[in-house]
């Protein structure tokens, strides 16, 4: 797994992945707990996450390494936040408690050293609960580690993720499947920015496939120049750009479905949703700078 630059100072790092938002070392492991927390430190090199299941109470796991050369000790603390809901004040974050009933755990760790929390974090999910959530994974020994104030622009967010060693973010989603030829969520997306911005939105299904599923992306909401409603047949990906107002929120409504021999959804079938602020001018033929703000992905 690669890193982003974490130039925010911590005796430990949560890791980001190649991808900010999929952090391996937020490993969600679905209703029931792990018999043996140190496997995660056996499979440390890989993304063994599971999505969570909605109405279960499922536990949560997060590792670390200690980046200096002496023994040392820290909380981790991990928050469930709603998608759309990511740049708001952090305080309105949801802390999740750990298996201990403390809203954090303690960890330790020799020089380099590589840990896994010894309690897993528990989520009871509501039935009803948002398709997209995301979880923020924190190491401090603050009482109260979360930054103060909001995120005011779509940047704040992702600068204080991404260059912060202690802090790592992981989005799920909660639809199940092999149920269904047809899946359908919903990601709440944001332009924070004061002036319209231009956004790339991004839908891939990767995974062997018998011929080519369809893929639809609406928003209801009035403001996107162009209106986003679109259609893809017969295609494996769909990728569109939108102008949105400054403050503009919305939820994009993303429809995957598998060709008519199909009856049930697949193994080893994934559809990734994505958004980006794309915030450089075009140059060189290219669509200009993107920023990913918001993703994800549902695992078959």
């Amino acid at each position: 797994m690669s890193l982003y630059s974490k130039s925010i100072d911590n005796n430990f790092i949560i890791r980001d992945s190649y991808n900010l938002y999929q952090s391996p070392d937020i490993v969600p492991w679905g209703p029931k707990e792990l018999d043996n927390p140190s496997y995660l430190l056996d499979t440390w090199h890989q993304d063994v996450g599971r999505n969570p299941t909605r109405g279960e109470i499922n536990y949560v796991y997060v590792r670390a390494q200690n980046r200096t050369n002496v023994t040392q000790s820290t909380r981790i603390y991990l928050y469930v936040v709603v998608g759309g809901q990511l740049f708001t004040d952090p305080s309105s974050w949801t802390p999740l408690k750990a298996a201990n009933n403390q809203d954090y755990v303690e960890i330790s760790a020799g020089p380099d050293g590589r840990v896994v929390a010894p309690a897993a974090f528990r989520w009871k999910v509501p039935r009803d609960a948002p398709n997209h959530n995301c979880f923020v994974a924190i190491a401090s020994n603050s009482d109260n580690p979360l930054p103060p104030g909001g995120f005011k622009s779509n940047a704040q967010f992702s600068y204080w993720a991404s260059h912060n060693a202690g802090v790592a973010w992981r989005n799920v989603s909660l639809l199940p499947a092999g149920s269904a030829t047809q899946i359908q969520k919903s990601l709440p997306f944001a332009n924070l920015n004061d002036e319209p911005t231009r956004f790339g939105f991004w839908v891939e299904v990767t995974g062997h496939l018998d011929g080519l599923p369809s893929i639809t992306a609406q928003c209801a909401e009035e403001g996107p120049d162009p209106k986003i409603d679109w259609e893809q047949p017969n295609s494996t990906t769909l990728f569109e750009v939108s102008r949105l107002p400054g403050h503009f929120k919305g939820i994009l409504d993303v429809t995957v479905k598998l060709p008519d021999t199909y009856h049930s959804w697949p193994a080893g079938v994934d559809v990734a949703t994505r958004y980006y602020d794309i915030t450089a001018p075009p140059a060189m033929g290219l669509p200009g700078q993107m920023m990913m703000m918001g993703a994800f992905t549902v695992r078959g």
